[in-house]
């Protein structure tokens, strides 16, 4: 059915208004948006800074810095430390190239035990526990939270380079902060405050946002030394915290519940394990939560194994480390900023599914080129920044997932599926380690690995459709239900 263009005309005043005929507004009903939605739709942009969404987005950014700041010391440190001091980046001599094989495949899998416990059973139990909570108290108290979370691995490597510790003490703590950081719970901020229409484009906003710090950060290890760094890093952290503290709660008073008494509390409680048991009956929920995982698991174990991987087929220094996530975060910019906008125009909401299965496709063939292709630094680079574009695949799946989440429950949605992107960046290390260790004349072998995953993944998009209805969570009609109980 076409649509009759709206009849405008300029006032005395000077202000524009449009007028309508009855059988206009008739085909406005017909097709099921209202007036309002053509009209009076506000822009991206101002709707960004009218709605306040925009407040979380330095607090991203302070985030990335500093957090990018202390990453292109990690991969040395942990062979370092595992190798007894050898320097592997330096193109050692045949035997010390052995220790370095060994104390890579060692490093690697100390991580990766520590990112499953603190991802697959620390943040999995946490993460949609954290979300409901913020549905009924607010997002506030778990931003600042989360910038607590964020600011630990920076002081966790202050300590290292400070020699109060050493590696090993130091990456427990740096993968539980990771594993509980601030994003999730602006992603429920942002969820609160902008329309359907812009919630995909401003998760690329937060994505950019973070990135757009990832490609400062690491030119803070061009100053002074790794101490210097991370008291850099910790300070910056640190603002970040304090800045948390300013952001405004975005929940209005009448979607949340303040206080809640102990009888209530327990049927809340059991209420909410049976709204997140519920989401498994959701064909869309499973479908996006498969493609999440998937994705989470390959680039969580693509990035545990990258450092080392590079440091023994490249020969990958602190400072090539820093260019790489330089030219990660720039990679991952023009994906949010330049191409996903642009996709988003182009590509009607139906069509969605079809650009995560040619993002997907595409990041599958970006890994078989890492696995053969990495031994020159430039190339290397460009790969493993190019393999960053999968984000658009990210936005447009967190986008479709909170347009079909009601606002009562996003809170709790976006918890459960950092709960299951939790359990991959908790599992993806530990497979990895292991594949990274059984064909060590292949070192690249796991991502071959992540390129059969990705086409898996292309393969769950077609999956999705074009039709997206709203997911089903239980208990939404359940209140006269608990309070029968409650007078019980």
């Amino acid at each position: 059915m076409f649509r009759l263009k709206t009849l405008s005309r300029r006032t005395l005043s000077g202000s524009w208004r449009s007028w309508r005929t009855g059988s206009e507004s008739l085909l406005d009903s017909a097709e099921g948006e209202p007036i309002s939605a053509v009209d009076d739709e506000p822009g991206f942009v101002s709707e960004v800074l009218r709605t306040g969404a925009w407040r979380v987005v330095p607090l991203l950014a302070l985030t990335g810095v500093g957090f990018a700041a202390i990453l292109p010391e990690l991969p040395t440190a942990c062979t370092s430390a595992f190798s007894g001091g050898r320097d592997c980046a330096s193109r050692p001599s045949p035997s010390d190239g052995d220790a370095c094989a060994d104390a890579a495949a060692a490093c690697i899998q100390y991580q990766s035990w520590w990112l499953l416990l603190n991802h697959s059973v620390i943040a999995f139990i946490l993460a949609p526990l954290f979300g409901k909570a913020s549905d009924r108290i607010g997002r506030k108290p778990f931003l600042v939270l989360g910038a607590l979370c964020s600011a630990l691995p920076c002081w966790a490597v202050l300590g290292m380079t400070s020699r109060v510790f050493d590696f090993k003490a130091a990456f427990p703590i740096i993968s539980f902060g990771a594993s509980l950081g601030s994003f999730s719970p602006a992603l429920a901020y942002v969820s609160d405050c902008v329309s359907e229409r812009h919630r995909t484009q401003t998760i690329g906003l937060l994505m950019g946002t973070l990135l757009f710090g990832v490609i400062f950060g690491p030119h803070l290890t061009r100053l002074g030394t790794s101490r210097d760094h991370a008291l850099a890093a910790s300070a910056i952290l640190a603002i970040a915290v304090v800045y948390s503290l300013t952001i405004p709660e975005s929940l209005p008073p009448q979607k949340r519940e303040v206080s809640i008494s102990p009888a209530k509390g327990r049927i809340q409680r059991t209420r909410s394990l049976k709204q997140i048991a519920s989401l498994g009956r959701s064909r869309l929920f499973v479908v996006l939560a498969s493609i999440a995982f998937i994705g989470s698991i390959t680039s969580e174990g693509s990035q545990e194994i990258g450092g080392q991987f590079l440091i023994l087929v490249a020969g990958f220094t602190p400072r090539d480390q820093a260019n790489l996530i330089t030219s990660i975060g720039l990679s991952g910019m023009l994906a949010q900023f330049i191409l996903l906008p642009l996709l988003s125009r182009v590509v009607k909401r139906e069509h969605e599914h079809l650009l995560i299965f040619g993002t997907n496709l595409a990041m599958a063939a970006v890994n078989v080129a890492i696995c053969f292709c990495s031994e020159n630094k430039a190339v290397a680079i460009a790969l493993q920044s190019l393999s960053w574009l999968s984000l658009i695949s990210f936005s447009i799946s967190a986008g479709i997932l909170s347009r079909a989440t009601s606002s009562r429950h996003q809170g709790l949605v976006s918890g459960v599926i950092s709960a299951i992107r939790s359990q991959a960046y908790g599992c993806g290390p530990v497979l990895y380690s292991q594949l990274f260790r059984w064909i060590p004349y292949l070192p690249g072998f796991p991502y071959l690995f992540s390129g059969a995953m990705m086409v898996a993944s292309a393969a769950l998009a077609l999956c999705l459709g074009g039709a997206h209805h709203e997911i089903e969570v239980a208990g939404d009609d359940d209140d006269e239900e608990e309070n029968a109980l409650l007078v019980g």
